[in-house]
């Protein structure tokens, strides 16, 4: 079944939500303009979209379809800045974020409001701000959909993601002008709304971690101890399960204050280690604000951190140039205008920009004659094919939502749950598998490729099931090899090609390791060479150099190994602090292997405090003690 359109996705969201039109567009644009949009007459950027879906609570992303190539690149600037704040890359989020003031923000208000929302959050980050001029540049943000907001409670029926965030930096700057009422009052708030919120799991941490680090601050603030300790702890490790370092170094941090003022003095100052080390490891400007702690709420001395190396950060943010918000338009455009760039057109642009042939996108995928259709816009295809041509073409990334048939629906949804097991779970690997087949849809060469390969992974071990993940690519890239790839890989693919080289190392034959180095090698290059897309730093590339690594390490390709330690000195693997701790701690013990200087042991322990920072499990952790006491080097 084809996927529906934008228009008729936002209808299809507004009815299910049971909402009238004057309810559904409040804040975002005029009700005729909304009937505009449901009758097919208009269009609306993603942006705006998004802020209809927070108004109907649905957890949907936005429907791919854009007013023109200007606002495509708005779109992905913004969202390669949320990226690098993230990774507290500040200065490379600021070159993202003067594109999009250049750009004027595509003439669209919600830009203007995300822009500013994302400078507001380099500023908390950095904690070099005034909190009146914060307050204020949150609420000028707020009045984009909200023009009556006032800074007492809001009493505001649904929103998004961008003012939730913006509501929780609003009172964090209220914590640091000292009104507490207020900030404890918009706290509890959140804390409510969080509870009947419909979005991602990973947005609703992120959410909830920021309202749980203001209570903290609160708790901090009022000296209460045994619940900060209490509640830091159990935040500290939520956050790790979900390996976010914003979350682990906030928590981390208050744990750490809350263990010293508890009496655990020893305990605290390992923790303390571990935050300066991790936050050092990736530049982050977190380290000014731990020493900032250990000066304000202890009394520890900083020579007791000598054994490890750590450093501060220079940092000087950017001024914020506001702008008159209601002079830019809402993001509703007219389907009549050419320069529109629909689902199709967004596959011919990203093709062009990468140079693709339309046969590297749609072979293994689709026939020729049905990708010319899409592309060209006179077909659309099914969502599952959609999600898939758009991963060839560089969105590999779960950015865009399509509404089809709720087989496909129910089949993408046991997808992203197979995607979350472990190996142990073998029994629910066999009930996802067994629902898939139950659809009746594995006639699709993309359903019944996703299901052997899930068969597949949870598999016994041995060469036969190794090997059967180069048949299993072959379902959409036909005679497929690794000396030249053919098409761009999607996430599937890259899932099986990953497993393959897993396979590999595990026999511990010699030919096979090399045989996997080789590869992880190659397609280490191919990922390298692309400069387009979130997912090769999110998640491609950092799996790559953390397979790889140890197996460079065995068969003393030292080179090799170098060359991939540099990598991960880089920004690249700043939103990798684990990966990149574990790399390095590779490279170091080589190293020490060669000569025991007394500087490379203080980096090994800095590494190897950064590295438990990261890790939940202590038997894990374990391993690591046992390996650098081996050499001489303890660790407290």
């Amino acid at each position: 079944m084809p996927i529906a359109n934008e228009n008729e996705m936002i209808r299809i969201i507004r009815e299910k939500a049971g909402l009238s039109q004057e309810e559904f567009c409040e804040g975002i644009c005029s009700k005729q303009a909304l009937s505009s949009i449901e009758n097919g007459k208009s269009g609306v950027s993603p942006i705006t979209f998004e802020k209809f879906v927070a108004r109907a609570n649905m957890n949907v992303k936005p429907f791919p379809c854009f007013a023109d190539e200007r606002d495509y690149d708005c779109y992905m600037d913004l969202h390669r800045a949320d990226f690098l704040i993230d990774s507290w890359q500040f200065d490379s989020a600021y070159i993202e974020l003067e594109k999009v003031e250049n750009s004027n923000f595509s003439d669209n208000r919600f830009y203007y409001q995300k822009w500013l929302m994302l400078n507001c959050r380099i500023l908390v980050l950095s904690e070099k701000y005034n909190n009146k001029r914060v307050s204020d540049l949150i609420l000028e943000a707020l009045r984009v959909t909200y023009p009556e907001f006032k800074q007492d409670l809001p009493k505001i029926k649904m929103l998004s993601s961008i003012e939730i965030e913006l509501l929780s930096m609003l009172a964090d700057a209220y914590i640091g002008m000292g009104e507490n009422a207020l900030a404890s009052e918009l706290i509890e708030y959140l804390e409510e709304y969080l509870k009947k919120i419909k979005i991602s799991a990973v947005a609703l941490f992120m959410h909830s971690s920021c309202v749980g680090y203001l209570k903290e601050k609160l708790h901090l603030i009022n000296n209460d101890y045994e619940t900060l300790l209490d509640h830091s702890n159990k935040w500290y490790k939520n956050a790790v399960i979900h390996h976010r370092s914003i979350p682990i170094f906030r928590f981390a941090s208050m744990n750490a204050i809350a263990l010293y003022k508890t009496g655990s003095i020893n305990e605290a100052i390992t923790m303390f280690k571990e935050v300066l080390a991790a936050g050092s490891l990736i530049n982050s400007v977190f380290v000014n604000k731990c020493l900032d702690y250990i000066k304000v709420y202890t009394d520890i001395s900083l020579t007791e951190f000598d054994d490890i190396i750590y450093k501060q950060v220079n940092f000087t943010p950017q001024k914020i140039k506001t702008r008159y918000a209601a002079r830019l338009k809402a993001g509703v455009y007219s389907t009549l205008d050419d320069k529109i760039i629909k689902y199709g057109g967004i596959l011919k642009l990203l093709r062009n920009r990468r140079g693709l042939s339309a046969s590297k996108v749609y072979t293994g995928l689709c026939s020729k004659s049905m990708y010319s259709k899409v592309e060209n816009d006179k077909a659309l295809p099914s969502v599952i094919l959609a999600k898939a041509l758009l991963e060839r073409v560089g969105i590999t990334e779960n950015l865009f939502d399509f509404f089809g048939n709720d087989k496909e629906f129910k089949f993408l949804d046991l997808k992203e749950r197979s995607a979350s097991l472990s190996i142990f779970d073998k029994e629910k690997a066999k009930s996802i598998i067994e629902e898939m087949k139950s659809l009746d849809i594995s006639d699709d060469k993309l359903v019944n490729q996703e299901i052997q390969l899930i068969s597949n992974i949870f598999a016994p071990n041995s060469k036969i099931k190794t090997e059967k993940f180069l048949s299993i690519i072959e379902e959409t890239q036909k005679d497929f090899s690794f000396e030249e790839l053919g098409s761009p890989l999607t996430n599937t693919e890259f899932t099986i090609v990953q497993h393959y080289i897993r396979g590999l190392f595990k026999t511990n034959n010699e030919d096979s390791i090399g045989q996997g180095i080789d590869i992880c090698l190659r397609l280490i290059k191919y990922y390298e060479s692309l400069d387009y897309d979130i997912t090769q730093y999110r998640v491609n590339l950092p799996m790559l150099y953390m397979i790889v690594a140890p197996n460079l390490l065995k068969k003393g390709k030292i080179y090799e190994l170098e060359n991939i330690f540099l990598k991960c000195k880089t920004e690249l693997m700043q939103n990798h602090v684990y990966i990149k701790a574990s790399i390095i701690f590779y490279w170091l013990m080589h190293k020490y292997t060669l000569h025991s200087d007394p500087d490379l042991v203080k980096e090994i322990r800095s590494n190897c405090y950064g590295l438990k920072l990261f890790i939940k499990n202590d038997m894990v952790f374990q391993s690591v003690k046992n390996k650098v006491k081996s050499i001489g080097i303890q660790l407290t």
